[in-house]
């Protein structure tokens, strides 16, 4: 099934939004839209979490909860090839969720920043994407350490691309495997690092929403609580 996506005016109104340089849009903009795309299902998992959690607030009641979460699952099973002439993954999104129900649309960035979505959908990005990275290199550890079960021998080792010295294959072997399990490691360590949630935390900004970002929130989205944010005051 194909979701109608209907482009809007940029939200960007002033600066390049009012020239006609081409050049100018491709050197700001460049390949954002490719990377943007690539954030498409993170960006839909985390404000699916949102709104779950949004929900047990009551803020925008149930019946709309309900109806937001259940466009978001079904603009999740898309595959949007292109931006549609949307500026951002989130107009995208925005644009995909109002042809499916216009006042969920209306609703679905309640209380929540756009800058704090972008850093939530990076870092689920880069999460997602070092952990199957750490399966593939424990996988390839494994399978070299199997090698090591045969006769063992000389080989020549190398260094700059040339042969060098001999080295016993079992050593090799164990270089190799060692080498791999490292980045294994590596990966998941830093993939726990990028877990911290930021959704909820109002750009620095302070938020008013009233969801539980350290609970269930970041649990949704298998990420720790994010940093406590100071309550907004007023300006004086």
């Amino acid at each position: 099934m194909s979701v109608a996506m209907n482009a809007g005016s940029p939200i960007w109104k002033g600066g390049l939004a009012h020239t006609d340089v081409k050049s100018g849009e491709d050197f700001t903009v460049g390949r954002d839209a490719t990377y943007d795309l690539m954030l498409y299902r993170y960006e839909v998992l985390s404000l699916i979490a949102y709104h779950l959690a949004l929900k047990d607030t009551g803020l925008i009641g149930d019946g709309l909860s309900d109806r937001t979460v259940k466009a978001l699952r079904q603009v999740y099973g898309e595959e949007p090839r292109s931006l549609g002439g949307a500026e951002d993954v989130h107009t995208l999104v925005e644009n995909m969720v109002s042809s499916i129900d216009a006042e969920c649309g209306a609703v679905l960035r309640t209380l929540l920043s756009r800058n704090e979505q972008v850093h939530t959908d990076l870092r689920l990005f880069f999460v997602d994407h070092l952990l199957s990275a750490s399966l593939v290199a424990a996988d390839a550890c494994i399978r070299v350490m199997g090698t090591r079960g045969g006769e063992d021998g000389d080989m020549p080792g190398y260094t700059h691309y040339r042969q060098a010295m001999p080295v016993k294959f079992s050593t090799y072997m164990d270089y190799v495997s060692r080498t791999l399990l490292s980045i294994s490691e590596r990966s998941l360590a830093l993939a726990d690092m990028l877990s911290e949630c930021p959704l909820g935390y109002g750009s620095g900004f302070g938020s008013l929403s009233p969801v539980d970002r350290g609970g269930s929130l970041a649990g949704m989205l298998c990420m720790r609580p994010g940093s406590e944010n100071p309550p907004p005051h007023g300006i004086s």
